[in-house]
């Protein structure tokens, strides 16, 4: 018998969502829920999930933290899906970085 490969083992409570990121770069969008929380690498909470719009993630503008707008996350920027959806930031650097809808683009604008 010759020489076997090293084995790569992923801890278990990760090995769903590393595994998704090590194939294709980024966590499977379907895997993010309507409602679902969005919290930073630090635990912190950034927002709740309206829902996913082609590479991005749209927080509903209802969240205290949201000042009554809806503010887009890309999809690269998630770490993991478990429950809720955890980035690959901290909270308030992910608040620094999220984009805020486009004017108009709410109730009553086109």
């Amino acid at each position: 018998m010759g020489p076997k490969s090293p084995a790569t083992f992923l801890p278990r409570s990760d090995c769903g969502g590393a595994l998704r990121r090590a194939r294709s770069g980024m966590v499977d969008a379907t895997q993010i829920g309507e409602h679902m929380e969005v919290v930073g690498s630090d635990g912190g909470h950034v927002g709740v999930v309206d829902k996913v719009e082609g590479e991005r993630i749209k927080l509903t503008r209802k969240d205290p933290q949201a000042g009554g707008q809806h503010h887009y996350l890309p999809l690269s920027a998630v770490d993991s899906v478990n429950g809720n959806v955890r980035l690959s930031m901290a909270s308030d650097e992910a608040m620094r970085q999220w984009q805020a809808e486009p004017a108009g683009a709410g109730p009553g604008g086109q």
